[in-house]
């Protein structure tokens, strides 16, 4: 029987087979009309070029320099007592606010007091004296007149008075510098600002003259910066300066240099100090700042700005060449013609740009006009 089956299966499989065989044509056919009927994908979408980027400021005749600094009051004082004793009472704290007049410290006032009240009994005891004296001197002008006495007495008397006089002056004096010391003993604020430092503490014994408070203005400002000696000479006072915060990185300010250092400090650098035309308003004294000043150079170059080399697509005429200036607005790098001007080993002075336009200092070579780029993060200035 075993055999008679695998007999009867085996005609039926082979029929099978060769069914299925006969159909791959058709397949076949219908999968390719399938495949010409889908759309291609997509080509993938450009990438779009990191470029390095600088903003050209000022003219290549006026030479950029840049210092670092620091930001200080105008106004300053270092407030100290003319008279030494024991501190009874600071009322103020670093940081306080404070109006002209405001009483800010004081000092034990009692000896003083005790030196005011005797200079004014010593006042008295002379007034004493010059009014007894004054009166002896009128009589003895009656008696002279009447002939009872001589000359030589009325002298004598005129010369007492003389004395009792600048006795009773050097008493006043004496009453008055010791109401003034008295005085002393009260610190007021010359004037409105902010207490910087606080040097003292209550019942801290002081000299005259010695730091207490510091008080700072807050009506105006400047900043504080050190020049090298190679680069002072091309300063003059009245120059512009532009000034960024270091606390306002995105706002830009004027200023004017006010005051130039004629003696230089560690390291042979000067002091200058540059005023602030505007201060914004959250300044505070001790900020980081950086100060631009432009210094005079070459007149022939005075309308080109200052770029690397590297910036430079060649031209078709001599003297002449492209930059990339990057569009914001349109996220592209626009071809600009430019004139150039001298070159300066790895710098190149050009002409035909506008303050404040951004260039692409790297890779023009792999650029197009109307290209599609981004910044590099961070972008040089």
């Amino acid at each position: 029987m075993k055999p008679c089956r695998a007999q009867s299966i085996q005609p039926r499989r082979i029929s099978r087979g060769i069914a299925w065989r006969r159909q791959l044509p058709l397949v076949a056919a219908c999968l390719a009309l399938l495949g010409g009927c889908s759309e291609p994908p997509p080509p993938p979408a450009p990438a779009v070029r990191s470029v390095k980027t600088m903003i050209v400021e000022a003219r290549a005749g006026e030479r950029l320099r840049r210092f670092s600094g620091r930001v200080a009051a105008a106004t300053t004082a270092e407030l100290s007592f003319p008279v030494g004793g024991t501190v009874s009472k600071i009322s103020v704290n670093a940081g306080d606010r404070v109006e002209r007049g405001q009483l800010l410290a004081t000092i034990d006032s009692r000896p003083l007091a005790l030196e005011v009240e005797g200079a004014r009994a010593d006042l008295h005891k002379a007034e004493s004296v010059l009014a007894q004296r004054s009166s002896t001197l009128r009589r003895n002008e009656e008696l002279l007149a009447k002939g009872f006495i001589g000359e030589a007495s009325i002298e004598q008397s005129r010369a007492d008075v003389a004395t009792a006089r600048s006795d009773v002056a050097y008493r006043k004096s004496r009453l008055d510098r010791a109401s003034l010391s008295l005085q002393d003993t009260r610190m007021l604020a010359p004037f409105a600002g902010v207490i910087g430092e606080r040097h003292v503490q209550a019942n801290e014994e002081v000299g005259a003259g010695k730091a207490v408070l510091s008080l700072l203005g807050e009506d105006r400002f400047e900043v504080d910066v050190s020049v090298p000696e190679i680069a002072i000479a091309q300063l003059s006072v009245g120059m512009p300066a532009g000034i960024v915060f270091g606390a306002l990185p995105q706002e830009r300010f004027d200023g004017k240099v006010r005051e130039i250092g004629r003696v230089a400090g560690a390291g042979n650098v000067y002091p200058v100090k540059i005023a602030l035309d505007r201060a914004p308003r959250h300044l505070r004294a001790g900020m980081t700042a950086e100060v631009s000043i432009a210094a005079a150079g070459p007149a022939e170059e005075s309308e080109g700005f200052l770029v690397p080399v590297s910036a430079l697509k060649p031209g078709s005429e001599p003297g002449k060449g492209d930059v990339f200036v990057f569009d914001s607005d349109a996220g592209i790098a626009r071809m600009t013609p430019v004139r150039i001007l001298s070159v300066r080993d790895n710098d190149a002075v050009i002409a035909g740009l506008e303050p404040g336009q951004r260039v692409v200092v790297a890779g023009v070579a792999f650029l197009s006009d109307g290209q599609a780029v981004r910044l590099m993060t961070p972008p040089t200035r």
